[in-house]
């Protein structure tokens, strides 16, 4: 029977290796934390949208698998099972864009909201505006589907498969 050695006996590089992870999950978390928050955020403005239902709905049917995958790389950035190294510049950058996007349907999306006639006249809403942010958030899924399948491909005994239906 092996027994485990203490902490204060392991060599440094190993404690300064379980320490970065550490630091690094937790300044994941702290990324991806806002569009998280954004895209619940997002997902309560399409409940209130009166006109333009149905893009309304498009939008966010995308912010939810939006949603989704930043979670799932939350959740294999804390996971202890994978051995997967996050190397987080690709994920900030990309959390910033998710951001930027997130903010941008949430502009769109009060202008949905029920007001009146004066409002609706003054705050024009186009299907034009809709098409160019699904394009924005089809390409964030992509850039998403890429990253998760880099970490998937990483892991220990295969990985989590996404699906977007």
């Amino acid at each position: 029977m092996a027994i485990k050695p203490s902490p204060r006996i392991l060599p440094q590089n190993k404690q300064a290796k379980n320490q970065t992870a550490v630091e690094q999950e937790k300044q994941i978390e702290e990324v991806l934390s806002y569009p998280i928050l954004l895209s619940d955020r997002v997902d309560e403005a399409v409940k209130e949208a009166e006109s333009f239902k149905f893009e309304c709905l498009e939008v966010g049917k995308k912010v939810g698998n939006l949603c989704r995958m930043l979670r799932v790389v939350v959740s294999l950035s804390g996971s202890t099972t994978t051995s997967v190294s996050f190397y987080d510049h690709p994920l900030t950058r990309i959390a910033t864009e998710v951001s930027k996007n997130l903010e941008k349907s949430m502009a769109l999306l009060k202008k949905c909201k029920r007001r009146s006639v004066l409002h609706r006249v003054i705050t024009i809403v186009s299907t034009v505006d809709f098409c160019k942010l699904r394009r924005h958030l089809n390409s964030l899924i992509a850039y998403m589907k890429c990253t998760l399948s880099i970490f998937e491909s990483g892991s220990v005994g295969g990985g989590i498969i996404l699906t977007l239906r």
